[in-house]
């Protein structure tokens, strides 16, 4: 048999199929409407119809950094606390120079501009003046002037003081003592406060507020404390057993000493607390929660240099101000390097006085000077990386979420020291099914909403989509990230709802998916005509599980059949719709709308 035949053949075969099924439809609805005198309606309307497809997820930082120090040492000074907010470039943290890397990189600088000067000197001596090596002599001085003051500045650290007021709770030398740098010396707890640290619910911790009144109950003890909120952190420290998120709350107690016939309190203690927000909170209701005593600081005292204990002036149990001696040591090596600093004082002191002009030089002498300025310059740029490595700055702007460590702490290399995250800006990883990830693309908008904050809506905007999808009972789902530039009352933590537009047609005909039989080119629909139902096809376009547009085949106003209901019979039958996907819907706005007849 030819192809042609064969064509022909086909052709005839598709026709009679989709006679049969347009006959088959038709005898279904006569069969329907000839046992049937009760119709449910609707009218054919103009509107817009969108499509969303949702998602959920928990809001996150877009940005969050955990920060460290390029080398390990002492904490000298620790300058942000949990929930201050900080500018880029703000140096958070720094670590005490032990190795006197503020003196190497002077002594590098002072050495590179004596390599220039005398560079300058052998390439054009008549030019150069006497000044010009006068400077480099004057940088000598005030470089071994800097090795006496630090070798001063170690002798001072003989002495070792409280770094703040308290009761001392532990002592850990007495005197003939060798002692190390870093070494604990003694425990001060800083008692003139006492704090409670108790968690609040994501669905309360907005009611909470600094300076609201609180009970405390400290177990143990019969007579409760009061007190007032004194910080509400910003972001979540983890969930209850119930998936709500939790945030840290810290109670600061009111003469706390006039309480209980002064009973110590220790850190530690556990406590019952009631919370009472303010009239101007959203839920004036009390908060109960519990937590744990805690000082209002604890310093450790440590060595700054080595020596041998020679006094200790305290006890444990005694109450000391910031500044205090805790210990002194002594030291003969601290002393010889005092004395050889100055020594180096005196040597460029009279160099100073012995510049003389530089004598003529040859090429050689020029290119060998040329290299040694090279490497001044290196060993510059080398001093001042070792030297930042002591210091923390913000990489951008935003909130401190964590401080773990203290003045006086030893830290390791790449140890987590300060976290800072943008809060500014925050976002949504939203899971997506393989059957809806193609219809999401960067750009489309997003609107949010949050289970804790009902009521409000934010806007989004999709940045990325996961390449590869990870298979769930046998589903690949995609991680979608979507950017909340604008997140107000919002917080990490929350968990939120993702609603992401990704169709929509304005002013088109539609009708509710139900009235349709079939889909795309071969649907179908009944038309109510003179109160019978007439069979017929219309072409559809966008639709969602509510409901269809329609680009062909009906009128604004034309009343289509939605469901039958036979003689006697109040219960209706919905029509058999066509198999349409299952994208999620936002309510079509329409300019009428349709009932049942």
């Amino acid at each position: 048999m030819s192809k042609t035949v064969w064509r022909i053949v086909v052709i005839v075969l598709v026709l009679v199929i989709a006679a049969t099924g347009a006959l088959g439809v038709r005898s279904y609805l006569t069969a329907r409407a000839g046992r049937a005198n009760m119709y449910a309606t609707a009218p054919v309307t103009r509107g817009s119809l969108k499509v969303t497809v949702d998602g959920t997820g928990v809001l996150q930082p877009a940005r969050q950094q955990s920060l460290s120090f390029g080398t390990a040492g002492t904490v000298s000074t620790v300058r942000v606390q949990v929930g201050q907010e900080v500018r880029a470039g703000e140096v958070l943290a720094t670590l005490r120079d032990d190795n006197n890397l503020a003196m190497q990189l002077l002594q590098a600088q002072s050495q590179l501009a004596q390599a220039q000067s005398r560079l300058q000197q052998l390439q054009n001596p008549a030019a150069t003046t006497s000044a010009d090596t006068i400077t480099a002599a004057q940088l000598r001085v005030q470089a071994a002037q800097l090795q006496v003051d630090q070798a001063q500045s170690q002798l001072t650290k003989l002495n070792i003081t409280a770094p703040g007021p308290g009761l001392i709770g532990v002592l850990n030398v007495k005197v003939g003592d060798n002692v190390n740098p870093g070494q604990q010396v003694a425990t001060i707890y800083d008692d003139s406060k006492m704090l409670v640290q108790v968690t609040v619910t994501e669905d309360r911790v907005l009611d909470v507020a600094s300076g609201d009144h609180a009970d405390v109950t400290v177990h143990g003890l019969a007579e409760p404390y009061t007190g007032h909120v004194t910080a509400v952190a910003t972001t979540a420290s983890g969930q209850n057993k119930a998936g709500q998120s939790l945030f840290q709350v810290t109670i600061t107690l009111d003469d706390y000493r006039d309480v209980n016939n002064g009973a110590a309190l220790a850190q530690g203690m556990g406590a019952d607390v009631t919370i009472y927000p303010s009239a101007g909170a959203a839920n004036t209701g009390s908060i109960s929660t519990s937590g744990t005593v805690a000082y209002n600081a604890t310093y450790q005292v440590v060595a700054q240099v080595a020596g041998t204990v020679a006094s200790v002036p305290v006890a444990v149990g005694d109450r000391i101000k910031a500044g205090a001696l805790v210990s002194s040591l002594s030291s003969d090596s601290l002393q010889s390097q005092y004395q050889q600093a100055l020594n180096s004082l005196q040597q460029a002191q009279v160099a100073l006085h012995q510049v003389t002009d530089p004598a003529p030089s040859s090429a050689q002498d020029i290119e060998s000077q040329q290299y040694a300025v090279e490497q001044a310059m290196l060993n510059v740029e080398a001093r001042q990386s070792d030297l930042n490595s002591l210091s923390i700055a913000a990489p951008f702007d935003g909130v401190v979420t964590s401080v773990n460590v203290n003045p006086g702490d030893r830290v390791a290399a790449g140890a987590p020291v300060v976290t800072v995250v943008d809060i500014s800006h925050l976002q949504v990883v939203a899971s997506i099914s393989e059957l809806q990830i193609a219809q999401v693309a960067v750009g489309q908008k997003v609107t949010i909403t949050a289970d804790a904050l009902p009521g409000t809506t934010w806007d989004g905007i999709v940045t990325a989509i996961a390449p590869v999808g990870q298979v769930q009972n046998g589903v690949g789902n995609f991680d979608v990230t979507i950017d909340v530039a604008n997140p107000g009352s919002l917080r990490a933590g929350m968990s939120c709802n993702a609603s992401i537009f990704v169709a929509s047609h304005d002013d088109v005909l539609m009708v509710p998916a139900e009235a349709v039989s079939g889909e795309g080119d071969q649907a179908f629909v009944q038309v109510l005509v003179n109160n019978k139902p007439e069979l017929r096809h219309v072409t559809v376009g966008l639709h969602n599980d509510a409901f269809v547009e329609i680009t062909s085949g009906l009128q604004e106003g034309e009343v289509v059949i939605t469901g039958t209901a036979s003689s006697g019979s109040s219960q209706f039958f919905r029509m058999p719709g066509g198999n349409f996907p299952e994208p999620r819907t936002t309510t079509p706005n329409r300019r009428s709308s349709g009932g049942g007849g």
